[in-house]
C-alpha cells in the first residue's frame, strides 16, 4: 500500500485511493428479527437510536432498535394518502432536539412536511404528527438536513413545467417561510447531481458528485475549502461515482462506484450501487478505502458504539462494523497506512493486539451487554456474570490483567483470575456497590493487562429499579 495523499496549498488537489481494505468479512449482521425491507432501505442514528427505513413500503415506513442492545423499540409513520400519512416520502432526516429525536419526512406526493417525535410515535397509537407546510411542487427541498428548529440546508430542486428538465443547488431552507435562501456560489458548488451531508458544529458542508470522481469541501459559509479530484476524474466514459456522503466526529466516509454507465440508471439498479467506501479526515487527507463483497444503499455511523451501520443489497439487510477499530488497526497516527513500515504485522501475530474477546450466553463473541432490570435493594449481590476468553491463536504464553474498569461508577467489576493463558475462559462478576440511583443507565467495561496496547472494552446498559 502506498502512502496517502496530503493537501498542498491549492484547493484543488489531485487524490490517488490505493490503501484498501477489504471489509467484506468483518460486516456483523444487524438482527432485526422477522422484518424485511425492501429495495430502497435507508438509515438514521442518533444517540439513543438506530433508524431503518423502508422508503418504498406499502406499511410501515421507520423501524427503530437500540444500537446498544439491539434490541427493537418500535416502528411508525404510515404510507398512505392521508393527512397524516406520507404517500411519496423523500430522504428522511432524524435529528435530536431538545433531547428529543424527531424525524423529518417530505412527502413529494402531498406536497408537504412532516415531523414526528419518536418518543411519541412509539408509545401512543393515536400520535398525530406536525404538520409545518405546504411545499411548491415546482419548486422543492429535498435531501434536507436540520441546522436548527427552523431551517434545514436542502437541495433546492426546480422543476421545468415545460419539460422533464430540472436543476438541483444546495441552499437553505427556511421551515416557517417555506422560502429558499442562497449562500454558496452555483459556479463553485456542488454539481447538478450530488449527494452531501453538513456538520454546522464541524464547520463542513461535504458533496460527492455522481457523475463524476469529485468531492468538494466547504465551510458552512458556502465557501469552497477543497476541490477534491479522484483518480477517474476526467474519463471519456460516463461514470458512476458518490451515492452518499456521512461526516463522522473524525472522518468523511463516501460511497463510492466506479462503474463506467449512465448515472440516471443508478437509482435503479442495485449492481451499479457503490461497493467501495472512501475514508477522509476532516481536511480531506485520504485515509483508507473500504471495500465490501455487496452493494451499499445507505450507510451511518454511530458515534457512541464506533459502529458503521451499513444496508446492504446482498445476504445481509442490515450490518454493522467497528470503523475505529479497522481504522486504528490500519492507519498509523500520521495517517500513513501502517503496512509501509517494515516493523508491520498482521494482526493475527501482532503481540500488540487485545488479546481478550468477551462472551455471550452462547459463547459468541459480543461487544455489549444487557443487564436488564436490576433491583436497588441486591446492592451487595452480583446483578450479571459475564465470560471472557483469551485468543486461541495467541503467540503470548501469558498475559497478566493489570486492572477491571467499569462505567458508570456504580458497578464494580471482578475477574475470576487475574491471568490468562491462550484459549483460557475464565468469569467476569459485575456488581452493584451502593452508589446506584433509579433510572437507565449504559456504560462500558474496560480490561487491562500486561502484553496489550488497549484494553479489552465491552458496553453495558441496564435500568436501576427501585424495590
Amino acid at each position: 500500500m502506498s502512502a496517502c495523499t496530503h493537501y498542498n496549498n491549492s484547493s484543488e488537489i489531485i487524490q490517488s485511493r490505493d490503501n484498501e481494505i477489504d471489509i467484506s468479512c468483518m460486516i456483523e449482521e444487524f438482527d432485526m428479527g422477522e422484518i424485511i425491507i425492501g429495495k430502497q432501505a435507508l438509515l438514521a442514528t442518533t444517540p439513543e437510536n438506530l433508524y431503518v427505513f423502508d422508503i418504498g413500503s406499502s406499511d410501515n415506513l421507520v423501524y427503530i432498535f437500540d444500537p446498544f442492545s439491539g434490541s427493537y423499540k418500535g416502528q411508525g409513520i404510515n404510507y398512505g394518502p392521508g393527512p397524516n400519512e406520507i404517500g411519496q416520502p423523500d430522504i428522511p432526516t432524524v435529528s435530536t432536539y431538545m433531547g428529543r429525536d424527531k424525524i423529518l419526512m417530505i412527502d413529494l406526493a402531498q406536497w408537504k412536511i412532516m415531523r414526528y417525535d419518536t418518543d411519541s410515535m412509539i408509545v401512543d397509537s393515536a400520535y398525530v404528527p406536525q404538520r409545518l407546510l405546504k411545499i411548491n411542487d415546482n419548486n422543492f427541498p429535498s435531501r434536507a438536513r436540520v441546522i436548527n428548529d427552523s431551517t434545514l440546508l436542502a437541495q433546492n430542486i426546480w422543476l421545468d413545467p415545460n419539460s422533464s428538465k430540472f436543476t438541483k443547488v444546495l441552499e437553505r431552507f427556511n421551515l416557517r417561510k417555506g422560502a429558499f435562501e442562497s449562500f454558496i456560489d452555483p459556479s463553485n458548488g456542488p454539481a447538478q447531481n450530488f449527494s452531501y451531508d453538513a456538520r454546522i458544529d464541524k464547520n463542513l458542508i461535504v458533496s460527492g458528485d455522481y457523475g463524476k470522481d469529485r468531492i468538494l469541501l466547504l465551510n458552512s459559509s458556502g465557501l469552497t475549502k477543497r476541490n477534491i479530484l479522484g483518480p477517474e476524474y476526467g474519463s471519456d466514459k460516463k461514470l458512476i461515482a458518490f451515492s452518499n456522503i456521512v461526516i463522522t466526529d473524525k472522518y468523511i466516509l463516501a460511497v463510492y462506484s466506479g462503474c463506467k454507465i449512465e448515472p440516471s440508471v443508478m437509482a435503479y439498479d442495485l449492481d451499479m450501487l457503490g461497493k467501495k467506501i472512501v475514508v477522509m479526515d476532516h481536511e480531506g487527507n485520504y485515509l483508507a478505502t473500504l471495500k465490501t463483497d455487496s452493494s451499499i444503499k445507505d450507510i451511518k455511523y454511530h458515534e457512541e458504539t464506533g459502529k458503521l451501520y451499513l444496508a446492504l443489497s446482498g445476504d445481509i439487510q442490515i450490518g454493522r462494523v467497528d470503523l475505529e477499530k479497522i481504522l486504528s488497526d490500519e492507519i498509523s497516527i500520521n495517517n500513513s497506512p501502517k503496512n509501509n513500515s517494515p516493523n508491520h504485522k498482521e494482526a493475527s501475530s501482532n503481540p500488540d493486539k487485545t488479546p481478550i474477546v468477551f462472551l455471550d450466553d452462547k459463547d459468541q463473541e459480543t461487544d455489549h451487554l444487557d443487564l436488564g432490570n436490576i433491583l436497588i435493594s441486591n446492592a451487595n449481590d452480583a446483578v450479571s456474570y459475564q465470560m471472557i476468553q483469551c485468543d486461541k491463536n495467541s503467540k503470548n504464553e501469558k498475559f497478566d490483567i493489570d486492572s477491571v474498569i467499569v462505567t458508570p461508577d456504580f458497578i464494580d467489576g471482578d475477574l475470576g483470575l487475574n491471568f490468562m493463558y491462550p484459549g483460557l475462559i475464565t468469569s467476569l462478576t459485575l456488581r452493584l456497590n451502593g452508589k446506584a440511583t433509579a433510572g437507565p443507565f449504559r456504560g462500558k467495561v474496560e480490561i487491562y493487562g500486561n502484553g496489550f496496547d488497549k484494553p479489552a472494552t465491552c458496553s453495558i446498559s441496564g435500568t436501576i429499579v427501585k424495590e
